[in-house]
């Protein structure tokens, strides 16, 4: 992926390595001054997701400091909501990171999606559909030609969070 795919997914495995190999510490993140502008972001993705909807900026290959400031207000925002310890802080932070992530998604293409799903253990075949209702009691599975990819809503009533990637 390129950093500016990093930074609008910072929860895939790569990004985490990418700003490991930054040698950025959480101490770091948290005391540099440096860092600021990171921690000013990540601050506002929290502030953000209380409202329900985190604003995801729009990157030009030439913006790698709004870049890295995007990457690293991940982890910032991660350890903030953590030590504020609120249970109904944390759902709101996660239900805002993951609409976020699902309105980037449905623009991507079919191969940078089945890369996505094979970061979590997801393989796909590009010729089924896995289709899962609004109040996700039923999944149906059909074959179908090839066709763009989907990510579909999971219910927010369903008791484990779950992706469901759909071939359309």
């Amino acid at each position: 992926m390129e950093n500016i795919e990093l930074a609008l997914y910072p929860f895939v495995s790569e990004a985490s390595r990418y700003v490991g190999s930054l040698g950025f510490s959480p101490d770091r993140l948290i005391t540099s001054r440096a860092l600021e502008s990171a921690r000013i972001r990540g601050t506002d993705r929290v502030i953000q997701s209380i409202a329900g909807n985190i604003e995801r900026p729009s990157f030009i290959a030439s913006d790698e400091g709004k870049v890295l400031t995007e990457l690293l207000s991940y982890p910032f925002a991660r350890i903030l909501v953590s030590c504020i310890n609120d249970q109904y802080l944390t759902r709101r932070y996660a239900l805002a990171e993951a609409k976020a992530s699902y309105e980037l998604l449905k623009k991507e293409n079919v191969d940078f999606l089945c890369g996505l799903g094979e970061d979590f253990s997801i393989t796909s075949n590009s010729r089924m559909i896995i289709e899962v209702s609004k109040d996700a009691a039923s999944t149906s599975l059909s074959t179908a030609t090839m066709a763009p990819l989907r990510v579909l809503p999971i219910a927010a009533k369903a008791k484990r969070p779950k992706i469901a990637l759909v071939v359309l």
